[in-house]
């Protein structure tokens, strides 16, 4: 049996794929943003809609755009929420945050 792959990662402004997933197909893929987290002190309220903005994206790559787009979004994390889905495939899969860097989780499970 296969276990599952966990990995903490950072989401950028740009579009890239989830790294370091060693299943090539996953049951279930649980995405977490790890974002708006504030332990050690209490924030600002700049802090905290700065906090807020870091919404990870989620998207699959679309080889046969014809409007120029890599990239179809269809879904948003907010910061300390998560994503569950069973996808069709991994390597397709894209990340971003428009916001600057986001701290994510990524857990697959094997099929």
């Amino acid at each position: 049996d296969e276990q599952p792959c966990i990995r903490k990662l950072k989401a950028t402004p740009e579009w890239k794929p989830i790294e370091g997933l060693w299943l090539s197909e996953a049951g279930m893929l649980c995405l977490e943003n790890n974002e708006g987290r504030f332990l050690q002190v209490q924030p600002t309220e700049a802090e905290r809609q700065a906090a807020l903005a870091k919404v990870i994206e989620v998207g699959i790559e679309n080889e046969f755009s014809e409007d120029g787009k890599p990239v179809l979004p269809f879904a948003l994390i907010p910061p300390g929420e998560s994503c569950r889905f069973q996808p069709h495939a991994l390597t397709a899969l894209r990340v971003r945050c428009r916001a600057g860097t986001a701290k994510y989780t990524a857990s697959a499970f094997p099929k």
